[in-house]
């Protein structure tokens, strides 16, 4: 057992060197099983917890200099001294961690901010650009698709998405009296389907598709881009009644939804 617990002893330091917390938390941790009387637990026990403090300043200072890169517009670009850049290393630091999560969910609304501007000022090529960034970081967001869509009705404009969703957007002047029919059914289709709580699924049938179909025809459909864009709130609502009736199950699920749907709302971070 002695020569088992030296082996851990020293992948663990080693683990500890190399900045490792999972494992050398991991390694810790078996060492104290096998062997709790160990001698040189303590010392890895207080390497333990000074890297774990190092980690966790890190962590803070990683994500209050990518809220700082946000306030001042710099959000994407080379160099590592920008938001997404910040709360990318976050996320290399705690996979899981909310605020980083949500921190990547604003820069990917910030993207979608400065497309809708390129949109209007007719540059439908940085526009472009732009929406595609933040499809790597929110790709279900509904203001993401609702620009995808005003992106594919634009005037002279490319191809919108790489998925085809919104790609052909029409305007209605090209649109036949067909065509305006369907827009209309699968806007009431989806209504009815977000009534029902059915928001991300099932495939093809849930309210948020069936407003992405919708659009695909006509990206310029106003009710069509309300609805979607309208979501994340009615998610929300819809969260807080499975909340208030303890169905938590339902609850989480929605949580899911929001997330997807507005993955850089703060607001969303208390609920987690």
């Amino acid at each position: 057992l002695d020569q088992v617990g030296g082996a851990l002893a020293a992948q663990a330091r080693k683990a500890l060197a190399a900045g490792n917390q999972a494992a050398a938390n991991d390694l810790i941790g078996r060492l104290a099983a096998l062997l709790p009387n160990y001698g040189e637990l303590p010392s890895l026990r207080a390497a333990q917890t000074q890297l774990r403090q190092q980690s966790d300043a890190a962590l803070a200072a990683d994500l209050q200099q990518g809220q700082d890169a946000l306030r001042a517009g710099n959000i994407t670009g080379t160099g590592d001294d920008t938001a997404l850049a910040h709360f990318k290393a976050a996320l290399a630091i705690d996979p899981d961690n909310a605020q980083a999560k949500a921190g990547l969910g604003q820069v990917a609304a910030a993207l979608v901010v400065q497309a809708n501007a390129a949109i209007d000022g007719g540059d439908n090529a940085q526009a472009k650009q732009l929406l595609d960034q933040a499809a790597v970081l929110a790709p279900k967001s509904a203001d993401l698709l609702a620009a995808r869509s005003r992106l594919g009705a634009a005037p002279t404009s490319a191809p919108a998405s790489a998925d085809g969703a919104a790609d052909a957007g029409m305007t209605p002047a090209q649109l036949s009296p067909q065509q305006n029919a369907k827009v209309a059914e699968l806007v009431r289709r989806a209504k009815a389907a977000a009534a029902q709580g059915e928001i991300m699924a099932p495939p093809g049938d849930c309210a948020y598709d069936l407003y992405r179909s919708a659009l695909a025809i006509n990206g310029n459909d106003a009710a069509a881009r309300a609805g979607l864009q309208a979501l994340p709130a009615l998610v929300s609502n819809q969260f807080g009644q499975a909340m208030a009736g303890g169905n938590l199950g339902r609850a989480g699920n929605l949580l899911a939804t929001l997330d997807n749907l507005s993955p850089g709302d703060a607001s969303l971070s208390p609920l987690r």
